[in-house]
């Protein structure tokens, strides 16, 4: 009798793939970020989190409803911190001294996300807790990222299972009427949230899961969950997955949740195009004994070649830059 030691998650395959053409784009927490950037990382076309590091339902909702309602105006969440002007809705990469410059900013990276929303095959949304705040003198105001401010310019909440799967419901139902083709990915992020405590991290997650099993009830033909949750808790059960802090998971559990996703999501023609690119990063990434040998001036032309071949093959990909690089190191090697 063959003896298990971890438990491994069924994941029931999805209603569609990514296939090399394919556009999307993430949503969320940290976690989002972490997976966003291995797509990007594999030469898959995506966008990870234009708006900076999103943690609860209710600012990811906002943003798709302003996205979709063609709403670039950030004017009413400008703010000034230390001579420095932010954004309630964005993260802390996202500032300047000038109100003006920053709204233009603002605007102008708002018009290239929508741009490219629209085109969007798939859009992954990563929901790190239900815990959200308002701005105590504006409650209407969903605060993204609080900025470090004092505590008490805000007021927190728990979004409920009922508030997030109904505000979800309103804005996934029109995003659909103008983009029907769009399928969603939900995750729920692994990180533990030890400002709440631990009973009350639990209790977050439970929340967001119910939430997703709702909306994936709902939106059967667009909405599929992937849980990256689970994989940790139950397959990864050691903290060994966890980095320094022991809250955030460690890049070897993101690895393998990254090796899950390819598995599960990418069709057969995708899984290819990465395997040539990697081949291809790889070479590129290699440092020559002697810069101005034949035999590098030879390695160089082949890797040329093979570029180019890669950009012909999939003629969505930008490798002129990569080109252009390695024209010119083949030229000093005259």
């Amino acid at each position: 009798m063959k003896v298990e030691f971890r438990t491994v998650i069924e994941i029931p395959h999805p209603p569609f793939f990514i296939t090399p053409s394919s556009r999307l784009m993430f949503l969320g927490s940290c976690f989002s970020n972490a997976i966003g950037k291995r797509f990007i990382e594999n030469r898959l076309n995506a966008v990870s989190n234009p708006f900076g590091t999103l943690y609860n339902p209710y600012s990811i909702w906002q943003l798709l409803r302003m996205i979709g309602k063609g709403n670039h105006d950030f004017s009413p969440y400008l703010f000034k911190k230390e001579e420095l002007w932010f954004s309630w809705l964005h993260s802390t990469a996202f500032y300047n001294k000038s109100r003006q410059l920053l709204l233009e900013q603002l605007r102008h990276d708002m018009e290239k996300t929508d741009e490219y929303f629209r085109q969007t095959d798939v859009l992954f949304i990563t929901w790190g807790t239900n815990r959200y705040y308002t701005l105590a003198n504006q409650e209407q105001c969903i605060v993204s990222n609080c900025h470090k401010c004092p505590s008490d310019t805000f007021q927190e909440h728990q979004a409920t299972v009922e508030d997030i799967t109904s505000m979800g419901k309103e804005v996934i139902s029109e995003i659909i009427q103008y983009h029907p083709q769009i399928r969603f990915v939900i995750t729920i992020s692994p990180y533990r949230y030890r400002k709440y405590g631990f009973h009350g991290n639990q209790l977050a997650k439970a929340t967001l899961l119910l939430a997703a099993d709702h909306l994936a009830k709902i939106f059967p033909d667009n909405i599929w969950y992937f849980p990256a949750y689970e994989i940790v808790l139950d397959e990864l059960r050691d903290y060994r997955f966890y980095a320094d802090d022991n809250l955030h998971i460690s890049n070897q559990a993101e690895e393998y949740i990254w090796e899950r996703v390819k598995d599960i999501l990418l069709d057969k023609d995708t899984l290819h195009m990465m395997q040539r690119w990697d081949s291809i990063r790889k070479r590129i990434q290699h440092q020559p004994m002697n810069p101005q040998s034949e035999s590098y001036r030879s390695f160089l032309q082949t890797l040329v070649e093979d570029i180019s071949l890669f950009g012909k093959d999939y003629p969505h990909e930008d490798i002129e830059c990569y080109l252009n690089d390695l024209k010119k190191k083949t030229n000093y090697c005259l």
